[in-house]
């Protein structure tokens, strides 16, 4: 995308070096270089330029990346017969763009639309999807309002690279000779499928899928076995619904490096194969749906991982099984741990994950003074590089921190996230008593509008 900015730009300041013998410079460009501009910019703007001349119609052939948004049209406050009057103007827009393009090839295909009437209007969509697809399309985005069916020839098209069927979206059926030998990057967001149907018979079919991408939110048909001998990148985020009917999980997936998984505990996790993984995060949260989750098989499938990071809910929900009976494993490659805890119990889970983890390097704590209560017994530990997030300068927060550097006989750096408010007061950390090697550091972000501005650092070698 900034190359393409730049080539505008550049395109731009070039034209004003042209002969101005006509006022049109922009057109004496090459047809090819005024596709790759068109393709730059909304494509409701790329289309109205081919009313110029025949010589932009022909230009606006070229034109790789098409985006349709029928949101841009339709506002909630207009009546049925206004808006079934844009719904009719944006069917035309699409079917006239892709008429303009004469089948040439495109690369990205994006529609975004609200389906009104069912069976009519999923006629459009099949044949706006088949159109693209018969032009080699090789990103795929497709998103709708209500549940639409989406043609079969979607998943054996031999070009597309990235696929995205946004919320909505129904697949009754895969072909069973589904295919997608380019694929890599696949992201379903509350897609409606048989759920055994991602693991026999889509996955199959992706022989070189590198990344996976699961949302399911208020939506049936969450798939609750991944199997793929490929992909390196998996996030899976699934909220409670159907958590009964469905309340086990399985990965398969050896050649992992990155999972995000975010979930409600489950009775069961039978296979979670993931011998390659790299860094893990996890977000489990406790459901009353399910009384006694059972999450060893999920702890045990990524004890090969060498950064992981637990939100205060996982914490929480680990140590209420390891109060049940769960035993950790040994991590023997995890060098950073993030953690944190919304309540006391889960505290004490710390000093056991701590050691299970031999060759933990680095520490990072979060919302850690709000619940911690100083009562948790620590054994000398290994860590490094000690980092603490939120600090808010309290008279409690300065004596639980002397805690954790004190109980580190190997602690190198001590990294604290502040507001600019408490800075003076973190210049006592200054005057601990630690190893010689340690430098203690204070890192301030001041955040303005959501945009970060200011970084201040204090250091100090003892």
């Amino acid at each position: 995308a900034l190359l393409r900015k730049t080539l505008v730009v550049s395109v731009c300041m070039d034209t004003k070096k042209l002969s101005t013998g006509s006022r049109d410079a922009i057109s004496c460009l090459p047809h090819e270089v005024l596709g790759v501009i068109l393709s730059s910019v909304p494509t409701k703007l790329a289309a109205s330029t081919s009313l110029l001349s025949k010589k932009w119609r022909n230009v606006f052939a070229l034109v790789h990346n098409l985006d349709f948004d029928d949101s841009d049209l339709l506002q909630p406050e207009e009546g049925e017969e206004e808006m079934g009057v844009m719904r009719e103007s944006f069917r035309n827009f699409v079917d006239t763009t892709l008429a303009l393009q004469c089948g040439s090839p495109i690369k990205r295909f994006s529609l975004k639309c609200h389906i009104h009437d069912y069976y009519s209007e999923s006629a459009h969509l099949v044949r706006w999807v088949c159109n693209a697809l018969d032009r080699g399309v090789l990103d795929l985005s497709l998103e709708t309002s209500v549940q639409a069916l989406i043609p079969s020839e979607l998943f054996t098209s031999k070009t597309l690279v990235k696929l995205r069927l946004g919320t909505q979206v129904t697949v009754e059926v895969f072909p069973p000779e589904a295919s997608l030998p380019a694929l890599k990057i696949l992201i379903f967001e509350s897609v409606l499928i048989r759920p055994d149907d991602m693991c026999n018979v889509l996955l199959p079919g992706c022989p070189v899928l590198e990344e996976l991408y699961l949302y399911y939110d208020g939506f049936e048909g969450w798939p609750y076995r991944i199997t793929s001998q490929t992909i390196k990148r998996l996030v899976v985020q699934y909220d409670e619904f159907e958590i009964e009917s469905m309340s086990f999980m399985s990965i398969d997936a050896p050649n992992l490096l990155f999972l995000d998984y975010s979930h409600y505990a489950l009775y069961d996790y039978p296979l979670v194969n993931l011998a390659s993984l790299v860094e893990a995060r996890l977000d489990i949260q406790y459901s009353k749906r399910v009384v006694r989750p059972d999450i060893t098989g999920l702890i045990n499938g990524i004890s090969n991982v060498e950064t992981l990071h637990l939100s205060p809910d996982s914490v929480d929900v680990i140590s209420l099984c390891v109060g049940r009976g769960l035993l950790l494993p040994v991590f023997n490659n995890l060098v950073s741990l993030t953690f944190g805890s919304k309540n006391e119990k889960g505290w004490k889970l710390l000093p056991y994950l701590i050691e299970q983890s031999p060759k933990l390097e680095t520490l990072i704590i979060q919302v850690i003074y709000h619940y911690y209560t100083g009562d948790v017994t620590m054994r000398t530990f290994q860590v490094k590089v000690l980092r603490v997030l939120g600090y808010e300068g309290t008279a409690k927060e300065l004596e639980h921190f002397k805690f954790f550097i004190g109980e580190s006989e190997c602690l190198e750096v001590v990294i604290v996230e502040a507001a600019e408010a408490v800075v003076l007061l973190l210049v006592t950390l200054l005057g601990f008593s630690v190893s010689s090697k340690c430098k203690i550091s204070c890192s301030l972000s001041i955040t303005i509008c959501r945009t970060s501005v200011k970084s201040s650092y204090f250091s100090l070698n003892g």
